[in-house]
């Protein structure tokens, strides 16, 4: 996955933005976490929802509109592989 283009969906399955596969290394520091088996790195590249809430928050950065550009964390069990 890494390098590819994807989704980023929301708690119900609908997608808030799009963005790319930076990172799978689970050790990986990012947002003050752990990527773990839990998270993506991923950088925002367009916001479908711009005020959809981010899973993972900090002083900066609290919408998705808030983190286009930047890289940030995503819960992998919402990340869709973007076939477009």
């Amino acid at each position: 996955m890494l390098g590819k283009k994807v989704k980023l969906c929301d708690m119900t399955g609908q997608p808030v933005a799009n963005a790319i596969i930076m990172s799978l290394d689970k050790s990986k520091m990012v947002m003050g976490k752990s990527l773990g088996e839990e998270y993506y790195e991923v950088a925002i590249l367009f916001a479908y929802k711009p005020n959809a809430p981010l899973f993972v928050k900090d002083n900066e950065r609290k919408t998705v509109q808030d983190a286009v550009g930047s890289h940030i964390v995503w819960f992998r069990d919402f990340v869709e592989l973007d076939e477009t």
